[in-house]
């Protein structure tokens, strides 16, 4: 009788051991999913700052500014007898 219930006892100890092993392993595969996918979303959100550091770059290139300046605004650079230095008097 008393072995019956230690051997009970054990094989309910080895079904919560193998439970608990599955859900560890479910647990662990999910985490890991999870990291995959925020790995690949840092991977996107890169190429996409990658890209906006590019179009602005293009955006606000000096030729492009000043082609704006020209056409919309109908700015024109100053001749060289019409720029004035100011110093800063502090």
């Amino acid at each position: 009788m008393h072995s019956a219930k230690l051997a009970l006892i054990l094989w309910l100890l080895i079904l919560v051991s193998a439970i608990s092993v599955v859900t560890v392993t479910f647990q662990s595969r999910s985490v890991f999913i999870a990291w995959q996918e925020t790995l690949q979303t840092a991977e996107q959100l890169d190429v996409e700052w990658g890209q906006l550091i590019l179009e602005k770059n293009t955006l606000a290139s000096y030729t492009r500014l000043q082609g704006i300046a020209e056409k919309k605004l109908g700015m024109v650079e100053p001749k060289g007898q019409r720029i004035e230095i100011i110093k800063d008097g502090s």
